[in-house]
Order: structure tokens, then C-alpha cells, then sequence
């Protein structure tokens, strides 16, 4: 387990301390504008000092968009056009398995003596369906599975608006740094729609 020390500036009271298990998935859960991407970048802060071996991915940064425009600098017309015509989901899937998934194998088969690898994942879900969402979970289970294998520590680490990527995983609030797991819709709904209770106040 590795525990990371996150400054709340507006509440003292709140737990300093996140932790993040390995080999599981850790979803950071909020409503928009509550703080998951802060949370990752902090997180990745945190990494960049301690020199912890991390990847990091953001819909925003690395999808669609940036996808196209590297087609276009590199002249790769075929991949340009493919790219514009995949819907939204379809064209972020593609630009995550090629810049984030293709980088996690690299490291995992080519970085001797790894112990630990943080993968942190922003947005995945924007634009995504029910189905697509599921596949992303796969696809992090089996890099999981196979990074156990080779005696690497997987640390997961994904934000999320979608109710079928929290559903059954380890979560953190990213304001109050605490985990908890929903056993259902109604208490992960009700819990989101108190986050905006508490933003107006």
C-alpha cells in the first residue's frame, strides 16, 4: 500500500492521507468541477518526487483531439481519416490504446528490475457506453494480472462519472481523501448529488 499526503486548504478537518492499493482498481468519484483531475495531478506530483514509476493518460491532453492533430504532423492521412470518422468514444478508445496501454506494455516488458508502476487514467469514460466502459475495466484487469505475474505492483488509478466504472471497485473522494465502495446506483447517485449540495454551499 502506499499512502500520499494531500493538503485540504479549505477544510483542516478532513483526512491529510490518501491510499492506493496495488493490483486492484482505485476509481477517484466526484461530481464535475469537484476536484478528480487536482486529485491526479496531485497525485502525479507526488510520483514525480518520490521518482515512482507512473504513466498518466487524460482524455483532454492524449485524446481525440491530439490523436488527429499527430496523424496530420506525421502526414498519415489513413490514420487522420479513421480518426474523424470514429464516433467520440470509439476515437478516445483508439488514442488510449495507443498512447497509454501500448506504454504500459513497453515498461512492464523492457524496464528491468520494476517493482511498482502508477497508471493514472483522466476521463476515461467521457463519451464512452455501458459496453465500452466494461471493456476498459477488462482491459485494466488482465494488465493488472499480468503485472502480478512478473512481481510488479499495479496501481490503478482512474477518475469517473459513470456509475459502471465505480460499480464494485475501490473508490476515493478526492476532497476528503476517504475510500468507500457502493453496493449499488441509489447510494452512488445520492452520494454525488450531496457533492453538489455541499459545492453550493
Amino acid at each position: 500500500m502506499r499512502r500520499f499526503y494531500f493538503e485540504n486548504k479549505y477544510n483542516d478537518s478532513e483526512t491529510k492521507y490518501a491510499a492506493f492499493h496495488p493490483n486492484i482498481l482505485t476509481i477517484v468519484i466526484g461530481c464535475n468541477g469537484y476536484g478528480k483531475t487536482s486529485f491526479l495531478r496531485g497525485l502525479e506530483n507526488h510520483l514525480e518526487r518520490k521518482h515512482i514509476e507512473y504513466i498518466s493518460w487524460s482524455d483532454s491532453r492524449d485524446g481525440r483531439t491530439n490523436g488527429m492533430n499527430q496523424f496530420l504532423w506525421s502526414d498519415n492521412i489513413d490514420g487522420l481519416a479513421s480518426m474523424a470518422f470514429h464516433s467520440e468514444g470509439q476515437a478516445m478508445l483508439a488514442s488510449f490504446g495507443r498512447k497509454c496501454v501500448q506504454l504500459i506494455g513497453h515498461k512492464v516488458r523492457h524496464h528491468g528490475g520494476l517493482k511498482e508502476l502508477f497508471v493514472l487514467v483522466d476521463q476515461i469514460d467521457s463519451g464512452l457506453d455501458v459496453y465500452m466502459i466494461n471493456e476498459v475495466k477488462k482491459t485494466f484487469k488482465i494488465i493488472i494480472e499480468d503485472m502480478k505475474k512478473r512481481g510488479i505492483d499495479a496501481y490503478i488509478v482512474m477518475s469517473a462519472n459513470s456509475y459502471t466504472l465505480v460499480n464494485g471497485e475501490y473508490c476515493i473522494d478526492p476532497v476528503t481523501r476517504r475510500p468507500i465502495i457502493f453496493n449499488n446506483y441509489d447510494e452512488y447517485t445520492n452520494y454525488i448529488e450531496s457533492m453538489y449540495k455541499d459545492n453550493e454551499e
